[in-house]
């Protein structure tokens, strides 16, 4: 094994206990040479990129197992073949919005802005009531008051799609 992986190696363990960085990094005084230094940071890198690759990976777990509640319409904890298919079916209904049997580019594309929008109010509605409320905006980097149509103080999901589709609209 080269001293590159094992260091590599070794950062990733003592990151995964919990050490501070300046421990994981520290070499005998006087040691360090610019070798030494490079391959630290290549260690610092890849020790970075598990832990995002382990957070993808644990949003990913957390979306599965809500698609799977979703999907469990008997909720004994497995999916039948019957719940698959009618999963597939609302989503299909969700997204053919004229109800003509087909889903053409239109009904696609504002599915998707639809998702989108629940994605972005998800990520921000602190307390999870599918609307957000100033004190949930205040450490955003955007005005409520752009994306509140009806003034009430807070943001729907229409809201939002409304403001996403003008603005669009306003750049072509």
């Amino acid at each position: 094994m080269t001293r590159q992986l094992v260091l590599a190696s070794v950062t990733s363990v003592l990151m995964a206990v919990g050490l501070p960085a300046a421990a994981q990094t520290s070499a005998p005084t006087g040691a360090t040479t610019a070798a030494d230094a490079a391959t630290a940071a290549e260690a610092r890198a890849a020790a970075r990129a598990e832990r995002r690759k382990g957070r993808r990976a644990g949003r990913d777990m957390r979306r599965m197992g809500r698609l799977f509640a979703l999907a469990d319409a008997d909720e004994d904890g497995r999916l039948t073949q019957q719940e698959i298919d009618m999963a597939e079916a609302a989503r299909f209904a969700e997204m053919d919005r004229n109800g003509d049997g087909a889903v053409d580019v239109d009904e696609l594309v504002a599915f998707a802005e639809r998702q989108r929008a629940a994605r972005r109010i998800a990520r921000l509605d602190l307390n999870e009531d599918g609307v957000l409320q100033p004190n949930e905006l205040a450490h955003q980097p955007i005005a409520l008051d752009a994306f509140d149509l009806d003034g009430d103080g807070a943001v729907t999901r229409t809201e939002l799609r409304r403001a996403h589709r003008d603005g669009r609209k306003r750049r072509d």
